[in-house]
């Protein structure tokens, strides 16, 4: 898996790295799956923090390098999102729909994302990633209406 262990002190113990995490907000650009593995691209952006929900005060977010990152997702990704494509008995035209913050599964969320690709699509937003030894462990979606 390409980690490694070392041995230190006196007993010559072993030591195990420390895992290098990181969190970045951002766009994403894509998601897409190359050799049975899933990717992500994300353009990282500096959130404003004059911007409230719902109000007018200026941009979301600044995004000062344009610079696409590519991550690997983890099979056992954890995804957060406040939005979710229904029908309903009172209206059966799908829609979009704000819910709580819930947990939706990758493959719902990678068809989500992949098939609604209208820049006004709710999915098209802002997300917050943890990011593990170089592979995406959470994506959560950031609420910005």
């Amino acid at each position: 898996d390409g980690s490694y262990v070392g041995r230190t002190g006196s007993n010559c113990e072993f030591v195990c790295p420390e895992a290098k995490t990181e969190k970045a907000t951002g766009i994403i650009e894509s998601i897409y799956s190359k050799s049975d593995k899933d990717y992500l691209d994300i353009d990282y952006v500096t959130l404003n923090s004059n911007w409230k929900p719902g109000g007018i005060s200026g941009s979301r977010y600044t995004n000062d390098n344009s610079k696409i990152r590519t991550f690997e997702i983890s099979k056992s990704v954890d995804i957060i999102v406040h939005y979710k494509y229904t029908t309903t008995s009172t209206e059966p035209t799908p829609h979009w729909e704000i819910v709580s913050p819930t947990t939706m599964n990758p493959i719902d969320f990678y068809n989500n994302f992949n098939t609604n690709e209208s820049p006004y699509s709710p999915f098209r937003g802002l997300y917050e990633v943890e990011i593990e030894n170089n592979i995406i462990i959470k994506i959560k979606q950031i609420f910005t209406s």
